[in-house]
This record gives C-alpha cells, sequence and structure tokens, in this order.
C-alpha cells in the first residue's frame, strides 16, 4: 500500500497510527491539495477546494468505476474514518458516504476531443462527396 500527499511519497509505510497525522497535514497544507492512499485493488483520495471544502473519490478496483462523495465539505473524523478503514481492508467503509460516479466525458479535454472527431468525419465527408461528384461528371461527360 502507497500513501501520497501532494502527488509525493511520504517516505512512510502507511499505518493505523500515523494516516490521521498525514490526513492532518493534508488538511492544514494548502488549497488544491490531495492525498492518495492506494493499492493492487484501487485507491481512496480526498483534496483539498480552494475554498477550503473537501472532496473525497474511491476506485474499487484498477478497472473499476471512479467514484465521487456526494457530501459537501467532509469533516477530518469523516477522512480519517474513510482512509482508516480502507487501509484495514474493510469496504463498509464506502456505505457511509453516498456516492456519483465521476464522468469523464464531460471534461474540457474529451470535449475538444470529441469536437475534433467530429471535424475530422466533416472533412473525410466533404472529400468523399467531391470524389463521388467528379467521378459521375468525368463518367457522363
Amino acid at each position: 500500500m502507497e500513501l501520497l500527499l501532494n502527488d509525493n511519497d511520504v517516505g512512510e509505510d502507511p499505518s493505523e497510527e500515523n494516516i490521521p497525522r498525514f490526513l492532518s497535514t493534508f488538511i492544514n497544507g494548502d488549497a488544491d491539495s490531495f492525498i492518495l492512499l492506494r493499492c493492487e485493488r484501487g485507491f481512496i483520495q480526498a483534496s483539498k477546494r480552494k475554498d477550503g471544502s473537501f472532496l473525497l473519490e474511491r476506485r474499487d478496483s484498477p478497472e473499476g468505476v471512479h467514484w465521487e462523495c456526494s457530501q459537501g465539505n467532509l469533516s477530518l473524523e469523516q477522512l480519517a474514518f474513510a482512509f482508516k478503514s480502507y487501509f484495514l481492508g474493510n469496504p463498509s467503509w464506502a456505505r457511509q458516504f453516498s456516492w456519483e460516479p465521476l464522468d469523464w466525458q464531460s471534461s474540457d479535454k474529451a470535449e475538444s476531443q470529441s469536437d475534433l472527431k467530429i471535424w475530422h468525419m466533416a472533412v473525410l465527408l466533404v472529400i468523399v462527396l467531391a470524389w463521388l461528384i467528379w467521378s459521375l461528371v468525368t463518367t457522363y461527360a
């Protein structure tokens, strides 16, 4: 199991005793920071928004759905409970929160890639139509 704070390994193996300490460091840290606990079965992650509220996310398997907690502004106790329970391998912690699947297709990057695909299809269609018209004109002219 690996514990990361702002994309840096904390330098210690995660334990039931040190997870609350690192969560406290995360909570008292800068906005736009995050803490991630991951293993082969997935991960749990908390991030701090600019307004000081917290976002909790999880993935139950490497290929599974990425979930976002729909509760706003979680407390240190709630985050500590979630991280400690995840560390101990107790799956019941997830039932203590309400979850929504994260829709990665709604991101700006996905949207611009989708627009690019439509543009490419339009260009391809114009080329095929031009070739078809040219073929008809040269055949029957």
